[in-house]
């Protein structure tokens, strides 16, 4: 009790210090990010801790144990996010533990009550508001409060965001819905999948009401060729039509240069660069007779993101699909029969509604 208000000022400025390190972060966990009402979570966090110090200040203590029950229960929706899109930011998990610290440094033991459900529900402590007369509120109810607000406010991602420089390159679109397509060049399946995905994209893209990422999964050693030449296309011009025409045009190729995997492991080499090297210029060159535009640039950051989110998503094979909304809703299609089952249903009611808006 003697040092509960200088243990809550130090922890409030660690609190503030988390914050403003992961303003700066550059870890595998810098593109989870989160908001409330379009306000980034670092900068309510932040003012999260003024307050709490304002509130010592002025020595509300009954104010202060409000704010940090329902700093749990946000904290518990903000781990629950992180578990569900297996990306664990050590920033937000140590401002999480700092909340529950406070809780801790500032709990009063409840009243006792007779009965054993009134003592679970009061366990976490009380509080007596100005307005609520001798009533006593269990701290649980703003718990459940912190909670239930994040569910409704909370707007997540945890997709690698690209440098901005190159960050519409391999997505098109805008929207609170998003599709990440997962396929290698050289895939059947996925070669099939993009055949029954396109004339759906393409008026989804036309009516531009949904994010669409395309993300190529380096499964055959020519793979990373036809990849750079996509993202050349899609440096060349900022609209989607030009990265679309490259991609119909290198999946074509795909399937009239296919070397199969084992054949070309088995190669030596020196053949294997000779083959890569007379794709390779056939490929930009062919490109470019179909009236497709190429710009040349450093596309290795992209290759990392992709790798990245590769990773985030657990991606082991080719075609994977996955239809976001949020943070509220995320469903996996995993091959080109549940893509082309459920899939192309939910995006072809989705060209129908954005037809009526």
């Amino acid at each position: 009790m003697k040092y509960r208000v200088l243990l809550n000022i130090i922890l409030s400025m660690m609190g503030i210090g988390l914050m403003v390190f992961y303003s700066i972060c550059e870890s595998s966990c810098s593109y989870l990010r989160g908001d409330i009402f379009t306000i980034d979570l670092k900068y309510i966090g932040i003012l999260y801790m003024i307050v709490i110090v304002i509130l010592l200040i002025c020595k509300q203590i009954d104010l202060i144990r409000i704010a940090l029950s329902a700093g749990i229960g946000v904290e518990i929706f903000l781990v629950a996010f992180q578990f569900r899109e297996n990306v664990f930011c050590p920033f937000c998990l140590s401002f999480g533990a700092i909340v529950v610290v406070m809780n801790i440094i500032n709990y009063v033991k409840p009243q006792t009550k007779n009965r054993w459900y009134k003592k679970l529900i009061y366990a976490a402590g009380e509080v007596k508001l100005p307005f609520m007369s001798n009533n006593r509120i269990p701290l649980l109810a703003f718990v459940i409060l912190g909670y239930l607000f994040m569910s409704f406010a909370f707007n997540g991602s945890a997709t690698p965001a690209y440098a901005e420089e190159i960050s519409s390159i391999p997505s098109y679109g805008k929207g609170s819905w998003e599709l990440i397509i997962f396929t290698d060049y050289f895939c059947p399946p996925c070669q099939r999948t993009e055949v029954d995905l396109k004339p759906v994209i393409d008026k989804l893209l036309s009516q531009g009401n949904v994010q669409i990422t395309f993300v190529d999964f380096p499964g055959h050693p020519q793979t990373s060729m036809y990849a750079k030449y996509f993202l050349y296309a899609a440096k060349a011009d900022t609209g989607y039509k030009n990265s679309m025409m490259a991609r119909d045009a290198l999946f074509t190729m795909a399937i009239q240069n296919n070397l199969q995997t084992e054949v070309f492991a088995a190669l030596r080499k020196t053949e294997k660069e000779k083959i890569i090297k007379t794709n390779e210029a056939t490929l930009a060159k062919d490109l470019k007779k179909q009236g497709i535009n190429l710009k040349i640039f450093d596309h290795k950051l992209v290759f990392k993101e992709w790798k990245n989110m590769i990773d985030t998503y657990k991606i082991n094979q080719t075609p994977t699909c996955i239809l976001k909304y949020s943070n509220k809703y995320q469903q996996r299609f995993s091959d080109a029969d549940e893509i082309r089952n459920g899939l192309l249903p939910e995006l072809e009611a989705m060209v129908k509604k954005g037809k009526k808006q």
